[in-house]
């Protein structure tokens, strides 16, 4: 069953499964398209940032030296305003991304295998075994800087493995690692 509002604010039960389909569909299409119509998804703000804000008028905005050329509403650019960079942040600098092999193995030696991980990335217990070889730690180094570098991960990198759908000895083994 689910229960939406008609026009005029009455609830309603729908019981039947097309219409309860195209009430979902229908709520889902007003949920993603919700912000459709705020300035940052309207021209001119929405080719001047993007959809990502990785462009120059993002970085100038972060500076406090945004400037458009186009029509924008004051208060708009008032509320831009407020995101510039604090200064103490300023203060500190380019921050560096920059990681040693080393550094990235003692933080998988220290991982709790039983902290939850997003279903498509690798499972801690992979990661922390791989933490182990210098070869495979070195390799999952590099192989884990690609998406950070090139700021995208390719889709057969985006597969699950969790260490239960593997066979039982290897379980064991895995987990009882030292």
């Amino acid at each position: 069953m689910v229960t939406t509002v008609d026009a005029n604010g009455n609830r309603l039960d729908i019981t039947n499964t097309q219409d309860m389909e195209r009430a979902i569909l229908q709520n889902n299409n007003e949920k993603f398209h919700q912000s459709s119509h705020t300035p940052f998804y309207s021209s001119p703000l929405k080719e001047e940032f993007g959809f990502k804000r990785l462009t120059s008028s993002a970085q100038a905005v972060l500076a406090g030296v945004y400037e458009s050329n186009c029509d924008i509403d004051s208060c708009i650019l008032d509320v831009i305003a407020q995101w510039q960079l604090p200064e103490k942040s300023k203060a500190l600098g380019p921050l560096s991304m920059a990681l040693s092999v080393e550094s990235y193995v003692s933080y998988w030696r220290k991982a709790r295998e039983e902290t939850a991980c997003y279903p498509s990335a690798l499972s801690f217990t992979t990661m922390k075994l791989g933490a182990y070889d210098p070869q495979i730690a070195t390799l999952d180094y590099l192989m884990t800087r690609i998406p950070l570098v090139a700021g995208f991960a390719l889709k057969r990198w985006q597969h699950f493995l969790d260490h239960r759908s593997l066979p039982r000895r290897l379980q064991f083994c895995i987990l009882t690692r030292p």
